[in-house]
Formats: structure tokens, C-alpha cells, sequence
């Protein structure tokens, strides 16, 4: 939480060499993230999606630009076990801050890296365990939830993006590459207490600057 906090008083602080800015961006970024699940020294692997809505930018002529966005990660994934089958699904919200530099390739390409970190969020982790049946019909089996929980947290994200954009007269459109650490800590009814990560994410990007 202090390396947020840090982030956030250096953006702030920073703010002022945007004066002469070259403009102001918000736009919309979508695609696929991946995560993971450790369980009893088992590590599982989940896949999904993230959405950031809205992702908004501040642009000096120097080239120094900060920002801030929603993130929204939706993340699956499913471990078996005999006859249980257990389907998990991780969703973690952040309201972050990120502070880069704006790099031109060329009139049309610019490449953008940010360091990223949240400063408030939430996370909901489901399981569901489904076991399957076949003591009446052996041909025909069966499966029935045996299981199921949600369980709540607070989620905390931090690391670096290198968004790569097409640039237009009004629009920037270009997709990124994001590698995460986001730990939450799960304590499971009756059990140990698991960890949760978002590790990274691949996205498209869309933004309009006025």
C-alpha cells in the first residue's frame, strides 16, 4: 500500500510539467488476462478477460504522461479431483494510477511504457464443486454441486505496460502488453488460505485525446 501511496504523491507532484500539455486522452482497452490459483502447493492456471473503462491519459509535450483507469479482471479456470470436478472464478476491480513516458517511432507510431499501480479495490472469488453420480444408473452418471462458496477481499495490482499505437488526427487505436503482481489472500471455511495472483494481460486499445 506504501508503493501506491508513493506513486500517487510522484504523479501528483509531476503534474504541474504537464502544463503545456499536448492533450488529453480517455478511451477503452479489452482483451485477454491470465492468472493463477495455488492450492496445497498445486498451482492452477486461469484464463479470462480484462476490461478498462474508462482509461484516461494526460499528455505533455515532453512527452511525460499519467493516467488513471478502472480495471476490471474476470479470470476462470478448473481442477479435478477423483470424482470432483471444482470450477473457479476470480473477479478483481482496481482503480489505478500509471506514470510513463510517450516515445514517437515515425509521424503515425508511438510507443507508450507506464508503471501502474492501484489504490483501492475488491475481489470476489467463487468455487463451485461438482461430483459426479452413478450409484442408480451406471450408464447415465450424473453431476451435482457438492460445494460452493464466495468469498470476498480487498485486491491490490501493481506493474508495468508497453501499449504500442497507431496514431490518428482524433483517435489512438494499438494494442499492449502488461505483466502484473496482484496477490489476494483467500481463507477457505475450515481450511488453509490460498493466494490468488493476476499476472498479466494482453489488450487491445482505443482512445480518443481532445
Amino acid at each position: 500500500m506504501k508503493k501506491g501511496c508513493y506513486l500517487i504523491l510522484l504523479i501528483l507532484l509531476l503534474a504541474p510539467c504537464t502544463s503545456a500539455a499536448q492533450g488529453h486522452r480517455v478511451g477503452v482497452g479489452l482483451g485477454s488476462a491470465s492468472g493463477s490459483y495455488e492450492q496445497s502447493g498445486e498451482k492452477i492456471n486461469l484464463k479470462g478477460e480484462i476490461l478498462e473503462l474508462p482509461l484516461y491519459s494526460y499528455v505533455a509535450n515532453n512527452g511525460l504522461m499519467v493516467g488513471f483507469r478502472l480495471m476490471e479482471f474476470s479470470v476462470k479456470g478448473e481442477t479435478a479431483s477423483g470424482l470432483d470436478r471444482t470450477e473457479l472464478v476470480f473477479k478483481q476491480s482496481v482503480l489505478g494510477a500509471s506514470l510513463g513516458v510517450e516515445i514517437k517511432i515515425g509521424n503515425n507510431v508511438v510507443i507508450a511504457p507506464q508503471i501502474v499501480k492501484s489504490y483501492m479495490g475488491n475481489s470476489r472469488f467463487s468455487y463451485s464443486t461438482y461430483t459426479t453420480y452413478a450409484g442408480y444408473l451406471p450408464d447415465y452418471p450424473y453431476e451435482y454441486v457438492s460445494d460452493t462458496n464466495t468469498i470476498t477481499s480487498t485486491a491490490d495490482l501493481s506493474g508495468w505496460e508497453i501499449p504500442i499505437y497507431w496514431v490518428g488526427k482524433f483517435f489512438y487505436i494499438g494494442g499492449k502488453f502488461c505483466a502484473y503482481t496482484s496477490k489476494t489472500e483467500i481463507e477457505l471455511p475450515g481450511g488453509p488460505v490460498n493466494e490468488l495472483s493476476i499476472t498479466g494481460a494482453i489488450s487491445m486499445v482505443l482512445e480518443a485525446r481532445f
